[in-house]
């Protein structure tokens, strides 16, 4: 019995980490897809020759630690005798795909076949999100003119912003796409180029709001943008503080202690997993171990307080909410600055000053448990 337990705990806390996503990525030959890709991950994982790199759909990992993203490179865009199966490939795999990157290198203005691509996919599946990649603004005229630091393309003055925006200008309205689905960038010519490249970070962000929920876990831990990471951290910690305020509505004392246990558990193995470490169910809970000895004061509260009659299961509601909330953030707290094993005593302090911060929260978490109970 307290196997099957486990084995249950370890099976949803699994399935809390969400999907790793699936992006399908097609372009031009010469459109710097194998630049962007390297970039993009951070190593060097596609060759960026002159000649033709990529002649066969290909599935590459980007790994943080795991497989976290599949990448479906589709070579043949626009070329002979290849471009109506490339299509017709990417078509048959949208169902499995969660995002579509279309890269045009700069200054191609020949875009009826992107026109066409996108016109395709709207047709298929309307909603399904695409972002058009500008890449290689940097070899717009004058080429020699290239100083990404000092560029600003939201108010254009010199000559290289002005030729920039006009010619991104026309690919958005080629492709009949909003402003926000269109990122204007340089991946450099080698992933390590940093001084050379534009907008990369941007289309992390891009990507990340693009993708739906259940593949942004994934997508926070491995696009290694700070404050995406922290954000993404904070709405599970949320989620999982009213998930344990509805389990402890259960009026029965002690009933629900395991329940939260367990919700507690995930949250700080989902937590671990966006910044890169990945527990299993066993090491969470141990982890918990500290703060849940210095908590035992509010925790017995929770439960003595359903002893009376229709009051004590609202108030222990927003106790474990609270609670939950409190040990998240303090979990988060050490995983930011890259400690993965606090001691006790460092587990209390940040403990102690995270739950006096959260109590705010108490009734907040209450009232949204009680609607979810509704």
């Amino acid at each position: 019995m307290r196997e099957s337990f486990f084995e249950d705990a370890a099976r949803k806390a699994a399935e809390s980490l969400g999907e790793p996503p699936r992006i399908i990525l097609t372009g031009k030959t010469g459109a710097g897809k194998s630049s962007l890709t390297n970039t993009l991950l951070g190593k060097e994982v596609q060759k960026t020759d002159v000649v033709p790199c990529t002649q066969d759909e290909a599935e590459i990992d980007w790994k943080a630690g795991a497989t976290d993203f599949k990448l479906i490179d589709v070579p043949g865009f626009a070329e002979a005798g290849l471009h109506a199966k490339r299509v017709e490939f990417i078509l048959n795999n949208l169902p499995r795909a969660h995002l579509g990157l279309l890269v045009i290198g700069a200054p191609d203005r020949a875009l009826q076949h992107e026109a066409d691509f996108l016109a395709d996919i709207r047709g298929v599946e309307e909603r399904f999100p695409m972002l058009v990649v500008a890449n290689k603004i940097d070899l717009v005229n004058p080429v020699r003119s290239w100083e990404p630091r000092e560029l600003n393309l939201a108010l254009p003055r010199t000559q290289k912003e002005l030729n920039i925006t006009a010619w991104s200008g026309e690919v958005r309205r080629a492709c009949r796409i909003d402003e926000a689905r269109l990122l204007r960038v340089a991946a450099g010519e080698r992933y390590d180029d940093v001084e050379n490249q534009y907008g990369i970070e941007a289309l992390k962000r891009a990507i990340f709001h693009a993708l739906p929920d259940v593949a942004q876990n994934h997508a926070a831990r491995v696009l290694q943008v700070e404050d995406l990471k922290r954000d993404r951290a904070h709405k599970v910690i949320y989620a999982n503080a009213v998930l344990a305020a509805t389990a402890a509505v259960v009026p029965i004392p002690l009933a629900s202690t395991p329940i939260i246990t367990a919700i507690q558990a995930e949250m700080v193995l989902a937590i671990a997993f966006i910044y890169g470490v990945k527990l299993d169910w066993r090491q969470a809970v141990g982890l918990l171990g500290p703060a849940l000895g210095f908590l035992t004061g509010p925790l017995a509260f929770q439960e003595l307080v359903k002893l009376i009659p229709g009051f004590g299961s609202v108030v222990s509601s927003g106790v474990a909410g609270v609670i939950t909330y409190a040990i998240g953030m303090t979990y988060l707290h050490f995983f930011i600055h890259g400690n993965f094993k606090p001691s006790a005593e460092e587990v209390k302090e940040v403990l102690r000053k995270q739950y006096s911060e959260a109590e705010h929260l108490k009734d907040q978490l209450k009232n949204e448990a009680e609607r979810r109970k509704k």
